[in-house]
């Protein structure tokens, strides 16, 4: 037989609970386990076994006991018959523990509805149930300004040159919960081009008898405003795509001609243009409520650029 999968939001009270027990919050982690078995019927052996484990870290050998045993009695259930060595040798820990010291639990503070904080818990989280949590693969309904950092490699493809150099970017973006596993983003960009690149160019400047040259340190500037979509893939890690426009300056600060055609004399001085930014946006990136990282390769003109991208969030609404 072929269960089902978990919900969305199931399988992220599973991912919650696990993180919960990583940080030795096992009382926590009952709770949000009880929620999941009253989400979804789906892999409710997985979900057994994992209340099982924090309750024998509490101390509840003989709820541990009966939650396996009743793991065990599940018929067909693949993740039990995958695990059941397992099971069975955490059955044999918790009906040892059980049998070596008299049961001492007595009434035990249960939820009165799944979601439901016992009351040692109550005055820590602030009420009586815990807020709804977002699933492994659903974004929280908030919005974040963020602050935003990163470097990488720019390859122009244009009439000023096809040198590869190292692009470093910084600004601010803005991101929040649409529905399900999507998100926006909205980001203002600062981008500088880090290294000197010797190069001769040749173009056709405004107006229509100059043919102009140039040779020297080229510098990139780009300010530009991107519009991205993002689906959450669980566990914190996203995919998105979008995509950026805005102006790009290209400066070259160390020699330039400008030559009339025809004419055998020139005028010399700073090389200066300007392009429309135009590209598609790639990223996969991971996030906590602290920092994020992503990598974001874009293409376009001008032609690709793949950056590695550190984000702080500066507020949260």
């Amino acid at each position: 037989m072929v269960l089902a999968p978990l919900s969305v939001l199931a399988q992220g009270l599973v991912e919650s609970a696990r993180s919960l027990q990583q940080l030795g919050e096992h009382e926590a982690a009952v709770v949000v386990l009880q929620r999941a078995l009253a989400e979804s019927s789906a892999e409710r052996g997985r979900i057994l076994y994992r209340m099982a484990e924090s309750e024998l870290a509490l101390g509840r050998s003989d709820a541990a006991a009966a939650h396996l045993r009743e793991a065990l009695a599940l018929p067909d259930d693949e993740w039990v018959a995958a695990h059941t060595a397992d099971v069975a040798a955490l059955l044999a820990r918790a009906s040892g523990a059980a049998a070596a010291s008299p049961s001492t639990e007595g009434p035990s503070e249960a939820a009165p509805h799944p979601g439901a904080l016992p009351p040692s818990l109550v005055d820590r989280f602030g009420a009586d149930t815990l807020p709804p949590l977002p699933g492994g693969t659903e974004w929280s309904p908030v919005y974040r300004v963020q602050a935003f950092l990163g470097a990488g490699l720019f390859a122009p493809d244009d009439d000023f040159g096809k040198k590869a150099n190292a692009l470093l970017v910084c600004g601010a973006e803005l991101t929040g919960g649409l529905f399900s596993i999507f998100a926006f983003r909205v980001q203002a960009r600062f981008g500088l081009t880090l290294l000197n690149v010797k190069q001769f160019s040749s173009w056709d400047p405004p107006g229509p008898y100059y043919r102009a040259h140039a040779y020297g340190d080229r510098r990139d500037l780009f300010v530009d405003l991107s519009l991205g979509l993002r689906a959450n893939v669980g566990a914190g890690l996203f995919v998105g795509v979008g995509g950026r426009f805005g102006y790009r300056r290209i400066h070259f600060d160390d020699e330039a001609e400008y030559r009339p055609r025809g004419y055998d004399r020139s005028v010399e001085g700073d090389a200066i243009a300007g392009q429309i930014v135009r590209q598609a946006v790639v990223e996969l990136g991971w996030r906590s409520d602290h920092i994020g990282f992503r990598i974001e390769g874009s293409a376009g003109r001008p032609r690709a650029s793949l950056l590695g991208i550190v984000t702080i969030p500066i507020v949260t609404l």
